[in-house]
């Protein structure tokens, strides 16, 4: 079993590759039918250069509209981009100790039910060696994944997300989720419209 230590260097990874990617600001896309600006003699002397430790990485998260860059709560939980550009979680903690999980995609819409079904992810249950590891199922009517407290729930609670979205690889590495819980989530039951 890896160690703390490991997630936590995984995490850091996942966390700045985040922040390089959703602080990036979209450039406007050229159309056929207008003539790009000229480039300024500044523009033409110093082309912008990518963050430091963002070699690879794509724009693939800069849609037009701006739709992708909503990363607003939407159950009161946690919000993550993740790597792969495609897809938004959300994690929250409701009574009396159920972990849930929603998955959206890259205009944060939720996933359907079958591509949530396809989704490998388990959780670690606190921050202590030795904590639980939970798989993640699908809950009754389909929105999310989810899990139940193995014991108890004492705060502050850190639950650790392991992910493989749909199309991975099987033997890729998960991706990681850290979220950390002072509290139970605000549970919004409010429909959202998009």
């Amino acid at each position: 079993m890896p160690s703390r230590r490991s997630h936590l260097v995984v995490l850091a990874g996942v966390l700045l590759g985040m922040l390089v990617a959703c602080t990036r600001e979209p450039s406007p896309s050229p159309s056929s039918d207008q003539p790009s600006a000229p480039a300024t003699d500044a523009q033409s002397a110093n082309p912008p250069q990518p963050p430091a430790g963002a070699e690879g990485m794509e724009d693939a998260h800069i849609f037009e509209g701006g739709a992708h860059q909503d990363h607003t709560s939407k159950h009161g939980g946690t919000f993550f981009m993740a790597l792969d550009n495609r897809h938004h979680l959300e994690g929250t903690l409701e009574r009396p100790g159920v972990f849930r999980l929603y998955i959206y995609d890259a205009y944060t819409n939720p996933i359907s039910p079958q591509e949530l079904r396809a989704v490998d992810a388990k959780v670690i249950w606190g921050d202590e060696d030795g904590a639980p590891e939970l798989p993640l199922k699908p809950n009754a009517d389909g929105t999310a994944l989810e899990a139940q407290a193995p014991q108890p729930v004492r705060f502050p609670l850190t639950i650790t997300l392991l992910c493989r979205f749909a199309g991975s690889a099987p033997n890729s590495r998960p991706e990681l989720f850290t979220f950390p819980f002072s509290h139970y989530s605000h549970v919004d039951t409010t429909p959202h419209t998009h």
